[in-house]
Order: C-alpha cells, then structure tokens, then sequence
C-alpha cells in the first residue's frame, strides 16, 4: 500500500470548496487509494458524483461510507438521497424510517421522509410526513410551503392556502414563498391580491425571474401587454436566451418587436433537445413571431411546432370514452339533490376548448351582478375525488363550493368557464338543482385551425396537435353531449359562437335571464372587463366583439382534409 498522502485529502476539499466536482472525485478516488476510505473522503466523492448526475456512483461510495461510520445520521441521509436519486423509492422509505427509529426529530431525515412519500407518490403519506416534519419545527416556513403544495395535489384548497399564509408571514423576505403564493392568488381567481404580493416580493428582490415571470403574465391577463413586454424584457436583460421570457415577448410584440426576435427564437430553439418541451414552445413562439411580422415560414413552422407536440403527447382516444362510461355510472348511482339552493347561480360555460367560451363568459361578467372565475380546477378535482371516495351528489356539491374563490356579497351568479366540465355535466346537475350549463357551439372547421394555432402543453389536449385526432375527439364530444342531452334535457343551454357575435343584443339579453338578472348595457362591450383572462383568449376578449373568425376554415379546406375526413357527418350534420 502507497504511503499515506495527507496533501491529497486537503486538495480533494479544496476542489470540492470550488464547485470543482471532477477535478474533486479524481483527487478523492487517489486520497482513498493512498489514505484509505475515510468518511470525509466517502462524503466528498459521493456528493461530487451526485453534482455530475452519477447517481449509481454517488450510491456506491455513500453505501461504503454507512458500513464505515453506522452511526453517523448524516452518512445514512446521504445514502437515503442516493436511493431517490438513483428510483429505488422503495428501499429509500425503509431505510428512512429506520433512520428515524434512531433519530426520530432529526429534521433532515423528516425532510427525506416527504420526498421518498412524494417519489412514491403516495399523498397521504407525504402529507402525514410533512405534518410530521412541521410538529418539530414549526417555525420552518419552507416546509409550511411545501405542504401547501401537498395539499394542492390532494386538492385541498383550503389546506393549500392556510398553510401559503402562514409560509409568508414565516418568511416574508422568501421570494420563492411569495411567488408560490402569489401563483395560488393568480389560479383561484384573487388577482390583485396576487399583484400585491408580486410588488412586494420585487421590492426586495427586482430581479427575481419567477416573479418577474409571474408579473408578465399577470399583466398579459389583464390586458396590458405592453406592460407584460416590459417585465420580459427585464428578464431578457438578464438571461437574453431565457426560453419563457422570449416566448411571453412573442405573443405581445408588435410587428416591429416580432422582427427583432426571430433570431433569438431560433437560436434559443436549435439550443434546445429537438422534441422536449420548451424546443417545442419555441418553435411555436417562433410561428408567432413569423406570422406577426408577415413572413412566409410561419405556417410551415407551425406545422412543425404542432407535429413535435403531437411526438412528445400522443392522444389517448380510448382513455377518454372510459372516463365518460365512468361519469355515466357516477351520474346513475348519484341521488339528486332537490332542495333548493342558496347563494348565487353557479354557470358552467362548456364547449369544445377554442370554441368561444371565454368570450361567452366575458360577456356575462360584464354584468356588475355576475363574477367571472375563469377556468376552475375545482370541478373536475371534485368530481375526480367523488369517483375513488363513492361520494354522493351533495357532498359533491359542498366539496366544490368549498374550493371556490371569494365571491362579492352583491354576486348573483357565478361562471365556471372550464370547457373541460364538459364530462362532467352529469355529476353537476345532480349535485346543483339550480346550475345553469351552458354550451358554446362552433363551426369544428374554425375550432380546428384556433386549436392549430395554439400550444396546448398538457396531455389533456394532446388531440389539438393533429387535425385526425381532432376529428376523433371533436366526435366523442359530440356524442357525450348527446348523452347529457338524452338525460336533462332542456338543463342543458346551446349559445351558438356565431349569434354571439353577430347579435351581441340579443345574446347578451338570453345570457342575463339564464343567469336570472335584468339585462345590463354594460353586456355590450365585454372587452372594458377589467378582469384577468388566462387563458389563450386573453388578447382577443380585449378587443371588440366582431365576426373576423366566422368561416375562417374556408381558405383552409386542404390543410383541413384529415379533419373533415375523420368528423362523422351524423354527429356533425351541419357541415
């Protein structure tokens, strides 16, 4: 064995001090050669193998060291991170909770026990876990903030914003804490207290990019994009290949703007994994940037954008014909609930994503007796929870309504805008004797090309990425809705896109008295709403109501072929 060589202990630290992992895990692999497997040269190597992403490696020199130092709880939490990092969740919760048999209140296993619940995706454990964690320390407000964000994918807003107050009030110089909570605020419909809490998080942290970020968007939503230009700017100052800042940029730039960031979008797109998600955004914001300035690619490159999403999030047609026999049951087993209801009107304005529904809403909640919420979760959360818990219509009822935003004391009705609860129309009339559904219809040839148009970055819409997989979805939709109709009738209220905007009057007065409220000039002009919309409609409720988009298919009947090859024509009789 080579004499012992202390100086290569000191350089393997010192290595490690500078951010210099493989120049470290060189020096560690000959210090322990040369000195023999100390812990501090285990440690070192184990964590430097961990910065360069060699997980397995990491592993293996953690595993030495536990065998080298059994009683040592940092040795065992290391090897604990290992497990995760490496996906053997399994063996990282059993030998975390052995760890915690020894050293039950020691924060840093706490921690590891919610992340092993959380890889294993078991959320009532990494609930329990996070409670846990908090009961010994109950003053650390990232973990308050982490157990909003269990309790949001348990769907309990209640929880999510308890905890998010507290988080902030903990920490109020946390910027990530306040973005986190002004994320919430924006979500569930509580915009001005979310731009509070942006301002005073940039007050002390102006170049916070998430806020920044959130900012932008927030300005997008309420219709200042000249704003939102100058919050990606500010992020683009910074970072100028920062790949949201440049795509928020592309859909607020003037002609002008467009043409200066066609080249930061392409070379910030060939930077990116061909195919992974923000290759994909780019290249969309590109088509936008393009189309913007008049350029010829634009629709090539669009084309290009709507193929790549389509790779990465294929349309799984069968899965949703299961969920609609399942709400089917749901309904069925479900006994209504026939006591009349208090409190405002709850409106549900379903539809086709991009069919007009947004629009649909704006006009309603120009009513100063009408709030709009936008695009709840809450809904589908609800409904989802009430299929694995056998849950019953006025559970249903009291589930959803505990999740909703504020309401002004003055509101006579409320809009739910989520297209999506088109699935669930069944549960929803049984659970709500006085819920008004009402569904926006639109030429599918129209929907299809705004869905085109589009980037839609869920699997929920991973049909609008294809014109056959539009055909396929628009179709199930149909029927769905054939059956909603076959059950409740007249419940259910057909707003048809083109006299919405060819005779805004007369619309606006049959919205009022679906909503149970005098008519209101105010209806007339939607677009002076001063409300955020976040979603793709954003910019066009801000403009006027007009009939540019009526029969825009009809320069399209080529690009549009899978599409009118797959729609089936009994469903579709219009066409």
């Amino acid at each position: 064995m080579a004499r012992p060589n202390p100086d290569l202990t000191l350089k393997t630290q010192r290595a490690f001090a500078e951010g210099r992992f493989a120049a470290c895990l060189k020096a560690a692999r000959a210090a322990i050669k040369a000195n023999g497997a100390q812990p501090v040269l285990l440690t070192l190597a184990g964590l430097s193998c961990a910065n360069l992403g060699q997980h397995s490696e990491a592993l293996r020199f953690f595993t030495q060291l536990v065998k080298t130092s059994p009683n040592d709880p940092a040795a065992r939490q290391n090897r604990i991170q290992a497990l995760l990092s490496t996906g053997d969740t399994k063996r990282a919760l059993t030998e975390v909770e052995a760890a915690l048999a020894r050293w039950p209140d020691m924060p840093a296993l706490l921690r590891l026990r919610i992340n092993a619940c959380l890889a294993a995706e078991d959320l009532a454990a990494a609930r329990t876990a996070v409670d846990a964690a908090i009961s010994v320390t109950p003053q650390d407000a990232v973990l308050h903030g982490l157990r909003a964000q269990i309790a949001l994918d348990n769907r309990d807003n209640a929880a999510a914003l308890d905890s998010l107050e507290t988080a902030v009030t903990l920490a109020p110089n946390n910027p990530d804490l306040r973005l986190q909570y002004a994320e919430y605020l924006l979500e569930h419909a509580n915009p001005d207290q979310a731009g509070d809490q942006i301002e005073t998080g940039l007050q002390a942290f102006p170049d916070h990019i998430g806020l920044c970020l959130l900012q932008a968007r927030l300005y997008g939503a309420i219709g200042q994009p000249q704003m939102a230009s100058t919050a990606y700017a500010r992020i683009l100052a910074q970072i100028p290949t920062h790949p949201i800042a440049l795509n928020g940029m592309a859909y607020t730039a003037d002609a002008q703007a467009a043409a200066l960031l066609l080249e930061p979008l392409k070379s910030a797109a060939d930077a990116e994994k061909r195919g992974s998600p923000l290759h994909v955004l780019l290249t969309f914001a590109l088509a936008r940037a393009e189309r913007t300035v008049g350029a010829p690619e634009a629709a090539k490159t669009l084309a290009s954008g709507n193929r790549l999403a389509a790779r990465a999030m294929p349309y799984d047609a069968k899965a949703e014909v299961a969920e609609h026999r399942e709400m089917l049951d749901l309904t069925d087993a479900m006994t209504p609930v026939t006591a009349s209801c208090r409190g405002p009107v709850p409106v549900f304005v379903v539809g086709l994503i991009r069919s007009g529904t947004s629009l649909c809403e704006q006009v309603m909640a120009a009513h100063p007796q009408i709030t709009g919420f936008g695009e709840l979760t809450q809904m589908g959360n609800a409904v989802r929870s009430a299929l694995r818990d056998d849950t019953q219509a006025h559970d249903l009822a009291a589930t959803y309504l505990s999740a909703l935003p504020a309401l002004p004391t003055d509101a006579t009705a409320f809009v739910d805008k989520m297209p999506e609860n088109f699935r669930f129309i069944g549960p929803i009339l049984r659970a709500f004797p006085n819920a008004v559904v009402i569904e926006m219809q639109r030429d599918p040839r129209d929907v299809a090309l705004s869905m085109w148009d589009s980037l839609f970055p869920t699997t929920a819409h991973a049909y609008a990425n294809d014109f056959a997989w539009m055909a396929q979805h628009m179709n199930h939709y149909a029927r769905v809705m054939a059956d909603w109709r076959a059950a409740f009738g007249d419940r259910i209220h057909a707003m048809r896109y083109s006299e919405l905007v060819t005779d805004l009057n007369g619309t606006s007065h049959r919205l009022a008295d679906l909503c149970g409220v005098p008519w209101d000039s105010a209806m007339l002009n939607p677009q002076d709403v001063n409300r955020p919309v976040l979603t793709a409609s954003s910019q066009q409720v801000r403009a006027p109501v007009h009939t540019r988009s009526l029969g825009r298919w009809q320069g399209h009947t080529e690009q549009l072929a899978p599409l009118l090859a797959g729609l089936d024509r009994t469903l579709w009789p219009e066409l």
